[in-house]
């Protein structure tokens, strides 16, 4: 018998760093296994079905959840999704619980709409950010988003 504790995932999140305080982040969301649950891409045309647009409509809404908060250019791609997000003075959520939020509601609205037997994990365990530091790296970020369904056949997420 193994008496030893379970080990601990090692968190993606930088340790020394205060997600609360104020910053600009780009987030990128995975779905569970890259299934592609938010639609398809036809002719670099992303094309979002009910389950996209909803994932959608939930970023959208992060400002009225979150006052500190505001969205920037953003992209829901077939089995992922890109988004920047201003944090503003005086927030006090760290940034796993605005992300945390957004997936518990997508979840929400996707498996209301699923059968019993088709619901389940909807994103990835985690997700990946990376702190913007300066105008070039939003702006190169903004196009890179901007660009994403173009580039879906070289997306490191395309499967």
């Amino acid at each position: 018998m193994n008496n030893q504790p379970p080990k601990r995932r090692k968190s993606p999140r930088k340790y020394d760093y205060d997600y609360t305080q104020e910053g600009v982040y780009f987030v990128t969301i995975c779905t569970f296994q890259r299934i592609k649950f938010f639609g398809e891409i036809v002719d670099e045309d992303l094309r979002l079905n009910f389950y996209g647009q909803a994932a959608s409509h939930c970023w959208k809404a992060i400002p009225k959840h979150f006052n500190h908060v505001a969205v920037d250019e953003y992209v829901i791609m077939p089995n992922h999704m890109h988004g920047i997000l201003f944090i503003k003075e005086g927030n006090h959520y760290p940034l796993g619980n605005i992300v945390g939020n957004y997936k518990g509601a997508v979840t929400r609205i996707i498996n209301r709409n699923r059968t019993e037997t088709e619901q389940g994990s909807i994103w990835q365990r985690n997700f990946h950010e990376h702190i913007i530091r300066d105008e070039q790296m939003l702006n190169n970020l903004r196009a890179y988003i901007m660009n994403n369904p173009a580039n879906w056949a070289e997306d490191r997420f395309y499967i």
